[in-house]
């Protein structure tokens, strides 16, 4: 029979406000690091999709295990009910962090928006359609 090993498993866990992540250690009990990340994802912190995802997996000994069981059960953030009790607590510490893959998708899109060669191509298909419908209306022959 295989020895019990303790991970660390360190991941994203959803939003606080608008841009920010929290990142959570979470301690587990496994035979090996696939494992330990299977467990994660059966809690239901750590979805399967781009908001959420796992950093790394660390193995770390009894004490720290002990040491990080404890710190998780006193953390209020993992003992809320709904998204807007956790967006209130403020007790997080370091683990906030702004995130990088919403901030640069916000930032192209406004640039984009912004810049003076995209209003340019706006206005010239806007001018453009304008020469073709009355084009085409003279072409038709509805004026008299």
């Amino acid at each position: 029979m295989e020895e019990k090993r303790y991970y660390s498993v360190k991941a994203k866990c959803g939003h606080v406000g608008r841009y920010n992540c929290i990142w959570i250690d979470f301690a587990v009990v496994a035979k090996s690091k696939k494992e330990a990340v299977s467990k994660i994802r059966k809690e239901g912190r750590v979805k399967r999709n781009h908001n959420d995802f796992i950093k790394a997996v660390n193995e770390i000994t009894f004490e720290e295990f002990i040491a990080l069981k404890a710190q998780n059960d006193a953390d209020a953030y993992l003992h809320c009910k709904n998204i807007q009790e956790q967006r209130q607590i403020q007790e997080f510490g370091l683990r906030v962090v702004a995130d990088q893959h919403n901030l640069n998708k916000l930032k192209t899109k406004n640039n984009k928006r912004n810049s003076v060669e995209y209003r340019r191509k706006k206005a010239r298909l806007r001018e453009e359609s304008l020469i073709n419908n009355i084009f085409n209306f003279y072409k038709d022959g509805c004026v008299a």
